[in-house]
């Protein structure tokens, strides 16, 4: 598929049929559409799938508020 309209058609018309394999070659380096087929795939996960992936994500974002706060220290203790 050449087109952004051509790849967003598809999406919406075979969008959750569509294999991974599918999928790297039809979105190519298009980000928007790649997160939008992520999006859809998330309806189809288990309860248990679902909540792993918050729980991953709440894990992710606490190391990056260590790894901030860190930051902000080693700044404050450089001024000193």
């Amino acid at each position: 598929m050449e087109s952004v309209v051509e790849k967003w058609v598809y999406f919406f018309k075979y969008g959750d049929e569509t294999s991974e394999e599918e999928l790297e070659r039809i979105i190519g380096s298009d980000v928007i559409i790649k997160k939008a087929y992520e999006e859809l795939n998330r309806f189809n996960w288990s309860g248990r799938e679902f909540i792993a992936y918050e729980l991953e994500i709440k894990r992710i974002r606490g190391e990056q508020a260590v790894l901030a706060q860190k930051l902000d220290d080693a700044r404050d203790k450089g001024r000193t």
